[in-house]
């Protein structure tokens, strides 16, 4: 293609080269025949007796015929010139009108971005935005209309009309069509790519489909969040719980308000935090019980750390805390990273099961006790019997029972009432409370009846002990009969309580008949 050129600039050149000989031909013609030969025109265009005057002919011709071809590579040069501006200025309107395209579109997503980064936007007022960016974004605002429909809701800019001259892309999220975005001119135009409409539009209304799928896709997803959110904020501040986030490969780690709030302080006044906070605060000896737990937990033993604790409140008490957490992530080479967990208030809990061990232990002594005079009951009498059996057997050593009944507690119960018949009856218990060693045991066992459980006991020792009872008891004038009895190789403390009980009766009996 580029030889046929050349040939044919060759060619244009050349005629000119022709035409302008031609003209110095006819010039020297009409000079040579009006000035210098007028007789005759061949002679005056071929003078054939000067040789000179041919020669210098010759080269006047040469420089016309030269000077032609000057001339027509110039024309040409220029007229070649005149089209490429013609097609340079018309390239550069294509890329005006393109650009000015551009910037409409990038104005229209622009303005589409803008509005979703409104804080706290609606989808509703964001469709609603979106419409009333179409019209100024294609070629003819002013004929330019447009609608968006989504989930069934119509949004359209004020002199919406549905017309033939349509164009339409449908919104879709995940698989579902959700909506549809429709722009329409008012007015017939000239056809274009696609109707009246260009390329670029076409892309834009896809690029418009395709952004508004994707910010109502994230705004759905960011509303469920901030519900999520929501609802454990809600969770977490119904249950008074502090949170808090450890990275365990770089020990940083982040509390929440109401950790702070558990131990005395703000989160301001501890920070900055890290794991050593919590290392500081917690009590030595449980935190030696949390990092054995936390090891099993790391190593898969238990499916969450959990351990009551006390940490240093500010004002120097400890506070009893529940922590609990689990592992989430875990690095590459399967070693923790992320643990989340909270703390939980629990000294509230504590307290009440300290009073419940008390009240228990309190509703246990009472239980064993004879409530009019402290001593042990028949119950606890009974368990005291079991456990001296056990230790007798054990070690071999032998157990004293004094069995003690009151005299005549019928009779003052009837001549001065039962608070004269209770008033002995702790007179007898203090009596015989005296009398016996701190290791020894002593219970009323009925209403009138007492009965001691001497412990390592010898023959000798229950004489000093009688001894002692008869003393106590004649000191605050308490009438009553006793009987002991020491226990046997093969036989149980309730052989002995029989035959001591056995010996009492005795001396009771005695004691009658000689009245």
């Amino acid at each position: 293609m580029s030889i046929i050129k050349k040939i044919l600039h060759t060619h244009c050149c050349l005629f000119g080269g022709v035409v302008f000989g031609i003209l110095y031909l006819l010039i020297e013609a009409i000079l040579h025949v009006t000035i210098y030969h007028g007789d005759g025109l061949l002679s005056g265009l071929l003078p054939l007796d000067d040789p000179h005057e041919l020669w210098m002919r010759m080269v006047t011709f040469v420089l016309f015929v030269t000077f032609g071809i000057v001339i027509d590579v110039v024309l040409t040069r220029l007229r070649l010139a005149n089209q490429e501006r013609d097609r340079l200025v018309e390239q550069l309107a294509k890329r005006a009108h393109d650009l000015g395209e551009r910037v409409k579109e990038l104005s229209c997503l622009y303005g589409i971005d803008e509005l979703a980064g409104k804080e706290e936007f609606t989808i509703t007022d964001f469709i609603a935005g979106t419409v009333c960016l179409i019209p100024n974004s294609w070629q003819y605002p002013e004929i330019t209309e447009g609608r968006i429909i989504y989930k069934g809701k119509t949004f359209e800019t004020k002199h919406f009309k549905k017309t033939e001259w349509l164009q339409a892309a449908d919104i879709v999220i995940g698989k579902e069509t959700v909506g549809t975005i429709e722009v329409c001119y008012t007015k017939k135009m000239s056809e274009r790519y696609e109707g009246p409409f260009l390329e670029e539009e076409r892309n834009l209304i896809n690029s418009i489909a395709s952004r508004l799928s994707r910010i109502i896709r994230r705004k759905q997803v960011e509303d469920i969040l901030q519900k999520d959110r929501w609802r454990l904020q809600s969770i977490l501040n119904g249950t008074n719980v502090g949170t808090w986030e450890w990275n365990i490969e770089s020990g940083e780690t982040v509390f929440n308000e109401r950790w702070a709030e558990i131990i005395g302080y703000s989160l301001e006044e501890i920070s900055p935090v890290s794991i050593e906070t919590w290392m500081e605060y917690a009590n030595p000896v449980d935190l030696k019980d949390s990092n054995q737990l936390l090891e099993r937990h790391f190593k898969g033993e238990l499916e969450y750390y959990e351990v009551e604790c006390r940490m240093k409140h500010k004002d120097g008490y400890w506070v009893w805390v529940f922590d609990r957490g689990k592992v989430f992530s875990w690095t590459d080479e399967g070693k923790p990273l992320m643990m989340f967990g909270t703390h939980q208030d629990i000294s509230e809990r504590k307290r009440t099961e300290l009073a419940l061990i008390r009240s228990e232990q309190k509703f246990q002594q009472l239980s064993k006790h004879d409530a009019m005079t402290g001593l042990l009951n028949r119950r606890g009498w009974n368990e005291c019997i079991k456990d001296e059996e056990a230790w007798g057997r054990r070690y071999g050593y032998q157990s004293c029972v004094v069995i003690v009944d009151l005299d005549g507690l019928k009779k003052i119960n009837d001549n001065h009432g039962h608070k004269a018949g209770d008033e002995l009856i702790r007179s007898a218990a203090h009596c015989l409370r005296k009398t016996i060693r701190d290791v020894d045991k002593l219970a009323r066992i009925g209403g009138d009846e007492f009965a001691i459980l001497g412990v390592e006991y010898k023959g000798e020792d229950v004489d000093v002990l009688l001894k002692r009872i008869e003393i106590a008891l004649s000191e605050k004038g308490v009438k009553a009969s006793w009987g002991a009895a020491m226990s046997k190789t093969g036989s149980g403390i309730e052989d002995t309580i029989a035959e001591a009980d056995q010996v009492m009766y005795k001396m009771k009996e005695g004691r009658r008949t000689t009245r």
